[in-house]
């Protein structure tokens, strides 16, 4: 199976690993989202929800990133540094399918930047336009060196604004290109020339709750708009070679 899921890789620049993350593993970690989320917004309500696809979850994120973004912000931070995100990449084989992928051994990898993100429906304020994730980090000068991870933690469709790659376009190498902050976006942006994403074609990756989407650090992706009336909430992760000459630490 890996070396089907490789040659994939190599070809396109990305994979799409079905059922990476059993539903247990999801409902153990969504247990330990909702005590955060009960205990930092002081409401004992947030117990009684079933499962991220809760409506109910749904609603009061939203309201509570409208009335208390300060609130609703800890609750992201705090999860985020949490080894209960971590454990849904480790305990679910995650770390060596990347190390396999990246034809090292698992402990010759670097995990950087585990990441929870909640989107709300109609909101781009925090989203990125077409980019490389290796024109922001050194971590490896080679973008195919590197992966990230990407797993929703609820289907995801163009509808909720699912992950969007430029299939191929990894073959681009990391692309220069320079830093502004667009109007109406929070963070920085550094984005790559529409003159290219024109030349590959687009594909939304509709998947579902638990599937992982694998991509070289330098496909050019972004997240489409959520006009949902749900939160977008997905996990992920970056993995990196430590031995290879390339990596930020290696000795010159």
């Amino acid at each position: 199976m890996l070396s089907e899921l490789s040659k994939k890789l190599k070809n396109n620049g990305f994979i799409v690993y079905k059922n990476a993350i059993a539903k247990k593993e999801i409902q153990y970690f969504f247990n330990f989202f909702k005590k955060v989320l009960s205990t930092y917004a002081n409401s004992n309500e947030v117990l009684t929800y079933d499962s991220f696809e809760d409506l109910k979850l749904h609603n009061f994120l939203i309201n509570l990133n409208k009335k208390n973004p300060k609130v609703f912000s800890s609750v992201y931070d705090s999860i985020i540094l949490s080894s209960a995100l971590r454990n849904l990449f480790v305990n679910s084989g995650i770390e060596k399918i990347a190390s396999g992928l990246l034809k090292v051994n698992d402990y010759e990898i670097c995990p950087r930047s585990q990441v929870l993100r909640m989107d709300p429906p109609n909101d781009s304020s925090h989203s990125y336009g077409w980019h490389q994730d290796s024109a922001y980090t050194n971590y490896n000068q080679n973008g195919l060196n590197a992966l990230i991870v990407w797993i929703p933690l609820l289907k995801v469709n163009k509808l909720n604004g699912t992950l969007r790659v430029c299939k191929n376009s990894h073959v681009e190498g990391t692309i220069k290109a320079k830093k502004y902050v667009k109007k109406g976006i929070i963070s920085e942006q550094i984005l790559v020339p529409d003159r290219l994403v024109k030349k590959y074609k687009i594909l939304d990756m509709n998947v579902n709750q638990g599937d992982a989407v694998i991509t070289y650090s330098n496909l050019i992706h972004k997240s489409g708009d959520n006009s949902s009336q749900l939160m977008r909430i997905t996990a992920l992760i970056r993995y990196h070679k430590i031995l290879s000459r390339d990596f930020f630490k290696f000795p010159k």
